[in-house]
């Protein structure tokens, strides 16, 4: 009998320690359900799009990421924004879904010394409402930011509908091409009387 109840005590406890080992800890969510809206989408409706660096961690997220993080603005594409700004827990505001891990771990997180690029209150089609992204420039999206893009700053420039500078620099008409051509041509006409002179005959011959 005693036998028994300790066969049947073994089996429970082994039993236990399979659920246990099933069901993901609360903060590690095994199947993210909530993505991040591409970058290259949500830019061209965005009210203030930042591109910034995290000088600041304020808080411990994971494997030295952060939610809670100071922002060093490098560049506002669109609106207005301070010399600095605080992230705080930033959500996408895409409707949440999977477990409850999964939706506690739905923060915008990211390393110190991460350059990204944030569009706040834009459009994603099906979506209601306005929803908020960002993109990497420099450093990788945490594990749990699904959907977000790493892009070249070129690339976000363009997505918020920037001119490209530099192809601007290098057309025809441009201030430097002007300046050059200029140059050129003025080189070219002195040539052009020096060249003259030497082929007019010498009066006092």
């Amino acid at each position: 009998m005693k036998r028994r109840a300790s066969w049947v005590a073994t089996a429970a406890l082994a039993a236990g320690m399979v659920l246990a080992s099933a069901v993901p800890a609360l903060g590690e969510c095994a199947s993210q359900g909530n993505v991040w809206p591409k970058f290259t989408e949500v830019a061209p409706t965005a009210q203030r799009i930042v591109i910034g660096r995290v000088f600041e961690g304020r808080d411990q997220f994971e494997r030295g990421y952060h939610i809670v993080y100071g922002l060093e603005i490098q560049e506002v594409l669109r609106g207005s924004a301070p010399a600095e700004i605080e992230i705080d827990a930033l959500r996408s505001g895409m409707p949440l879904t999977g477990t409850v891990a999964c939706q506690e771990d739905a923060y915008l997180a990211a390393r110190v010394g991460h350059v990204i690029a944030i569009a706040f209150q834009g459009h994603v089609a099906g979506v209601p409402g306005r929803v908020t992204t960002a993109a990497w420039i420099e450093g990788k999206p945490d594990q749990h930011t699904f959907g977000a893009q790493r892009l070249t700053l070129a690339e976000v420039h363009h997505a918020a509908g920037l001119p490209d500078t530099a192809a601007e620099a290098s057309e025809d008409g441009s201030p430097a091409t002007t300046v050059w051509l200029g140059v050129a041509l003025f080189a070219g006409s002195l040539l052009a009387v020096a060249f003259r002179r030497r082929r007019l005959p010498n009066p006092a011959c």
